[in-house]
């Protein structure tokens, strides 16, 4: 390191440590040049401040390294604009807030590097303490220079916030290969505002532990009801670009509310789980070849997956909990949609429209009493066909009472057929429904079906084990095929060809 920028390193501590005890104290850092090292310590204090946008905490150059700690309430860091700004390549920032009522207001690294093998600028935030409410208003971290096939790594933003109350505003990252880890943890009431990446192969980690996080002072209002998830609102995650993934999220509490989105050529994956009740989470990729997985352990939890393009997949699993409602739908060709539930009173609906070449394909597994089933397939071409596979294991299954119960002989199969309850539909020419209530030896009783096929060639293959079950199908067109067994009692089966 160079002599000069020891000295100043030093001679910055030593100004610091007169004041590192007292209340409303002001430090500014301003390091021009290569491999400084600086840091500040205020506190135990309250009130203090490092730097604002007139006095700047700045690092300008490569390998340089900051830190400053503040311990106390009340503290702010990057206060009134652009007051800490790092410029460079390979920055290392940390920042650790260690009571209650801390901010950081506002943080910036910028890289301005063509290629390189080493990473770039790095950002650690952390606020804790037992007494909470601290902010985080923005962070900023950006690539200039960077040719479009510069596959170096690009930024980190570590951000750890515990106990009650804390929030984020916005995160946002601009360039390739860029990583957040994201954590809430051990407290209620945490809001994440923002989180946005934009470019490719980019990574985002999210933890949050406690409740109703996700969920306030953001507009527009919250994520409410299963249908409204595809706008997205507030918890908000976004990537754009491609080969984007968000590997690692965890949610364990209650009440707690997010909307993800990824928009991008090719390649972007979602994947994560839910462990409480009343949770809500919206997803929407709009690509080819995405992935999106979302477990829901709880009851009264709320997730809709929406995709558009082509060669999508999509997972939708509540095990464990009741009240859950879970949608997917899918647009364009050659997607895989599946749901599986476990547990009671559950709403399934899944919903394919598209296959003008390929086709797509669903399945829903269902192990539980009073759930509800709505599928729907919609073939638009002359290509491939669609294909559905449908277990149930329980009772009463779209036999909801709020519905008309068919009857005999399925209502003389469904009559002018509005179907209902539970509607499974397939529309075009060559689909094909595969369907199991109960297994071998097992009874499932009470399950009402309704089967709508309109176009040729259409196929269903359905077995029933139980007692009381209801199955109604109807198929227009030509060349249509129906196979339908039930063992037990009182069971009922109405087919309109």
């Amino acid at each position: 390191m160079n002599p000069k920028n020891w000295l100043a390193a030093a001679s910055a501590l030593a100004l610091m440590a007169g004041v590192a005890h007292a209340d409303g104290n002001f430090a500014n850092v301003e390091q021009n040049g290569s491999d400084n090292d600086a840091a500040v310590v205020q506190g135990p204090g309250s009130f203090n401040k490092a730097g604002t946008a007139a006095d700047a905490v700045s690092q300008k150059g490569d390998d340089n390294a900051l830190t400053i700690t503040q311990s106390g309430s009340n503290n702010a860091v990057g206060t009134l604009g652009e007051g800490f700004d790092q410029r460079g390549n390979r920055n290392s920032a940390t920042i650790e807030q260690t009571s209650g009522t801390n901010h950081v207001d506002e943080v910036q690294q910028t890289d301005e590097t063509w290629f390189g093998s080493a990473d770039r600028n790095t950002l650690v935030v952390l606020q804790g303490g037992s007494v909470g409410g601290n902010t985080i208003g923005s962070v900023r971290q950006t690539r200039t220079n960077t040719l479009f096939f510069n596959w170096d790594s690009g930024n980190s933003a570590t951000i750890r916030q515990t106990s009650d109350g804390n929030s984020l505003g916005k995160l946002g990252q601009e360039g390739y290969r860029n990583t957040v880890s994201l954590v809430q943890s051990n407290g209620s009431g945490n809001h994440a505002g923002t989180v946005s990446q934009q470019g490719a192969d980019n990574r985002i980690a999210l933890t949050f532990s406690g409740a109703n996080n996700g969920t306030s002072n953001f507009a527009p209002v919250l994520l409410s009801g299963t249908a409204a998830f595809a706008h997205l609102t507030q918890g908000s995650v976004t990537q754009a670009g491609i080969d984007n993934r968000i590997d690692d999220f965890v949610v364990t509490g209650n009440g707690n509310a997010f909307g993800f989105k990824q928009n991008g050529l090719v390649g972007n994956r979602i994947g994560g789980y839910v462990t409480g009740d009343d949770n809500q989470f919206g997803v929407y990729q709009n690509g080819i070849v995405d992935t999106a997985t979302i477990g829901v352990l709880g009851s009264e939890n709320e997730v809709y997956i929406s995709q558009d393009g082509w060669f999508n997949d999509a997972t939708a699993k509540a095990l464990g909990g009741d009240d859950n409602g879970l949608i997917i739908t899918q647009r364009d060709d050659n997607n895989s949609g599946s749901i599986a539930v476990a547990g009671g009173s559950n709403l399934v609906k899944l919903a394919q429209n598209g296959g003008t070449r390929f086709g797509n394909n669903a399945s829903v597994d269902i192990i539980g009493s009073g759930n509800h089933a709505d599928i729907d397939q919609t073939k638009s071409g002359s290509g491939g066909a669609n294909n559905l596979t449908l277990d149930i294991f329980g009772n009463d299954n779209n036999n909801n009472p709020s519905l008309t119960a068919f009857g005999g002989a399925a209502l003389a199969a469904a009559q002018g057929t509005g179907l209902e309850p539970g509607l499974i539909r397939q529309i075009g020419s060559g689909n094909s429904i595969t369907m199991k209530v109960g297994a071998s030896g097992s009874v499932a009783t009470g399950n009402i079906f309704a089967f709508l096929q309109d176009g040729g060639y259409n196929t269903i293959k359905g077995s029933v084990q139980g007692n009381s079950n209801q199955a109604v199908v109807v198929q227009s067109g030509s060349g249509n095929f129906t196979n339908f067994s039930q063992s037990g009692s009182f069971n009922i089966i109405g087919v309109n060809q």
